[in-house]
């Protein structure tokens, strides 16, 4: 289970503008009283002691639209599972569903407070009973753990702006205690996903919450990028993967370790997880420090950007490339494009080896393939 992850991979937070929405990791107390809702298991067979265990929760559907909610969940953890790093993990992952509608006059996710003139409530796409892409997603019923200790099961997910941008979706402090009351009656948690009803297409993760959180939007769930959003996601909450964007969200810091590389350890050419694969022949490319970012500003927190000699790297050319971690100076990527940067891209080597590092952590075995691990 995740518990046994080193705190390395737990210690940093990952929310997408998390800043911007004013919200900060929550410490969470049982506030007691409700019954469990229903738990389905809908991927998996190993024992919740023995695998990474999704939890995935609705946030704003009502009862007649649960259907939507079951497909997307079951719809996107298939396809996630047969793709990049998962699939090599598949064998040792279940996923739970728990189903529960929404009260009366929620329905579509709103935006948060101050972004309503550049966020509006957009309605998904419905998958009645039937019609759903992938196929059944009714799941197998498990046994909840007792009560749920929560005194609200409203999640309250909000679209938010930063300042311009509706796609960071995120929610408050009383939905995360809610989130993690809600997770308690699954089998076992190592991280929480939150399909919101909207159709606008949007996400959030953060790693540092207890327990670690993702937030994806029912914007399509029968487009390919639905999936590549989930997976994107889920390696934040799950693994602790560092967006590897390089604008948008300043005046955040990062120690190193992971799959972004700090100066520091650009100077060491020693310290940086893919280093064991290129070291001292790593070649550099460096950003130009007065170049701007697309929202008009100039990232990069007055680091200094590198001078070395510019190189030309191919998509699947191992280095250090300048701009990462939401600066454009003094952070580096191994490769050029990444699903942590380009959610149409598979996942680059570091995103890899920071994964296989904790498969040898753990002492899990690769899966041979993908078996038929569906419920039922």
């Amino acid at each position: 289970m995740m518990s046994r992850v080193a705190p390395a991979l737990l210690s940093v937070a990952l929310l997408l503008g998390l800043s911007h929405c004013g919200e900060e990791p929550v410490d969470f107390q049982d506030a007691g009283g409700q019954s469990c809702p229903k738990v389905y298991q809908v991927f998996g067979t190993d024992t919740a002691g023995a695998a990474f265990n999704l939890v995935f929760l609705p946030d704003g559907f009502m009862e007649e639209e649960l259907d939507s909610y079951r497909c997307a969940v079951q719809t996107l953890v298939d396809g996630m599972m047969d793709s990049g790093i998962y699939k090599d993990l598949a064998c040792h992952i279940n996923a739970y569903r728990i189903d529960l509608a929404a009260d009366a006059g929620e329905g579509e996710v709103p935006p948060a407070k101050g972004c309503e003139v550049n966020c509006k409530p957009v309605k998904a796409r419905e998958y009645p009973g039937g019609n759903c892409p992938g196929g059944n997603p009714l799941g197998t019923l498990v046994s909840p753990s007792g009560a749920s200790g929560c005194s609200t099961a409203s999640l309250n997910v909000r679209l938010c702006s930063s300042p311009k941008r509706c796609d960071l979706v995120w929610l408050d402090a009383e939905g995360q205690r809610s989130a993690k009351c809600l997770a308690d009656c699954a089998p076992a948690h190592d991280a929480v996903i939150i399909v919101a009803n909207s159709g606008s297409r949007g996400g959030g993760a953060m790693a540092e919450n207890d327990p670690p959180l993702a937030v994806v939007t029912l914007f399509q769930i029968d487009d390919p990028s639905a999936i590549e959003l989930l997976a994107h996601e889920t390696a934040h909450a799950l693994f602790g993967l560092l967006d590897e964007y390089e604008c948008y969200y300043d005046g955040q810091s990062y120690t190193g370790g992971l799959n972004a590389a700090t100066a520091e350890e650009k100077k060491k050419r020693s310290a940086f997880i893919w280093a064991r694969e290129c070291g001292e022949s790593c070649p550099v490319r460096c950003n130009d420090p007065s170049e701007m970012c697309p929202d008009g500003g100039v990232s990069g927190d007055g680091l200094r950007c590198c001078n070395e000699e510019p190189t030309d790297l191919g998509d699947g050319s191992l280095g250090l490339i300048e701009g990462a971690f939401y600066h454009r100076c003094g952070y580096y990527r191994a490769q050029n494009n990444c699903r942590m940067r380009t959610l149409s891209k598979e996942f680059c080597r570091a995103c890899q080896m920071v994964v296989e590092a904790l498969k040898k952590e753990l002492s899990l075995e690769l899966c041979a393939s993908l078996p038929t691990r569906r419920h039922p």
